[in-house]
């Protein structure tokens, strides 16, 4: 599984890329590598569409990254899910429990809900990531 940082828009949400099979192998969480330690305080969307195999070490890191987010009050929406993937999520019900958005645009209305937020008005506060 390989992460990707996107570039940033102007709504205060982090995107990133997931490539490859949706596994962990790595000792460190790939979420807290790419993005620095406070990542779960944030709301980010994972774009799925380049990962069209999940396997359990990658199921079990979504449940983990999950209510690590929550616990922070961050927010985790994956978006742009493969039919082959989805079908897995579905297959060990974690659908109700993930947020999961069929495009970017709904997974950003998704993450700022989530948030308690209204739309972004287009001026964005900074984004830190101490490390």
């Amino acid at each position: 599984m390989e992460l990707t940082l996107l570039p940033l828009k102007n709504d205060e949400v982090i995107r990133v890329r997931c490539e490859g099979s949706l596994s962990r192998h790595e000792k460190d969480d790939p979420l807290q590598v790419l993005l620095g330690p406070h990542c779960y305080s944030h709301k980010v969307l994972l774009n799925l569409e380049r990962s069209q195999v999940v396997v359990t070490s990658g199921i079990s890191w979504l449940i983990g990254s999950h209510q690590r987010f929550k616990q922070a009050g961050g927010c985790l929406v994956l978006f742009s899910v493969p039919a082959a993937v989805m079908d897995v999520l579905n297959f060990v019900r974690l659908t109700t429990m993930l947020n999961i958005a069929q495009s970017e645009k709904t997974a950003v209305e998704m993450a700022q809900e989530a948030a308690g937020e209204k739309p972004s008005d287009g001026v964005p506060s900074a984004i830190r990531f101490p490390r």
